[in-house]
C-alpha cells in the first residue's frame, strides 16, 4: 500500500496468553514486536508497531480482523515491514479467518474494561471510551466539512455493537478513503 513491496504474511497459532506478535522473518533472528500500544510508534495514515529491529506497518486491518474474529493469540511471520493493504480494507483478513482451522482455546479471554470515561484530542478529531455494558459499541460521527466542495458526503453517523457477526457484515469491507485533493500530497510523501 505505502511501500510497494511484496510481503508474506502467516499467521500461526500461538500458546495461550501469549496474545499476538509480529516475528520479521525477513531479518535475522526474526526480531518481534508484540501487538500493544507500549510499541505504538506515529507514523502518518497508518497503524506502526516497533521494538528494535522488529517494525511493522499498516497493521490495523489484520490486527482488527483477529480480534473481531476472537483471535487472541498469534504469531504473525512477515517477510516485511509493511502488512498488504490488500483492497484497503479487512474483508480478505476475515476470509482467511473464516476458511482457516481455528483451535478453540481455553483460557479466558483477556479483555480491557472501561471503568471511567477516557478522552483523547488531536485537533479536530477526538475519540472517547466510555464504560459500558460488556463488548464494544461503536458511535462514529463523520464531519469532513471540506468535503462539501468536492460534493462528498459531510457528515454521517452510524452506530454498530461489534461482534463476530457484526465485524465481517458491516465493518471488515470499509475501506481506507482519501479524497482526490489530498492524493498529490499524499504521492509527494511517498504514501501513494
Amino acid at each position: 500500500m505505502h511501500s510497494g513491496q511484496e510481503v508474506t504474511v502467516k499467521v500461526l497459532p500461538a500458546d495461550e496468553g501469549h496474545g499476538i506478535t509480529f516475528v520479521r522473518a525477513d531479518i535475522e533472528d526474526d526480531p518481534a514486536v508484540a501487538a500493544s500500544a507500549e510499541y505504538l510508534r506515529p507514523r502518518d495514515r497508518r497503524t506502526s508497531l516497533k521494538n528494535g529491529l522488529a517494525e511493522v506497518h499498516t497493521c490495523e486491518h489484520l490486527l482488527g480482523a483477529l480480534w473481531a474474529m476472537d483471535i487472541d493469540n498469534a504469531i504473525i511471520e512477515i517477510s516485511g515491514e509493511e502488512v498488504p493493504g490488500l483492497d484497503g480494507s479487512a474483508q480478505e483478513f476475515v476470509k482467511a479467518v473464516e476458511s482457516s482451522r481455528v483451535v478453540e482455546q481455553k483460557a479466558p479471554r483477556k479483555t480491557y474494561v472501561v471503568t471511567e470515561p477516557i478522552f483523547v484530542r488531536e485537533e479536530n478529531s477526538s475519540l472517547v471510551a466510555l464504560p459500558g455494558n460488556g463488548g464494544l459499541t461503536i458511535d462514529y460521527h463523520f464531519d469532513y466539512p471540506r468535503g462539501e466542495a468536492n460534493g462528498q458526503p459531510t457528515r454521517q453517523t452510524v452506530s454498530l455493537k461489534v461482534t463476530r457477526e457484526s465485524f465481517p457484515r458491516e465493518i471488515a469491507s470499509a475501506r481506507t478513503f482519501v479524497f482526490e485533493h489530498e492524493v498529490e500530497a499524499l504521492k509527494a510523501a511517498g504514501l501513494g
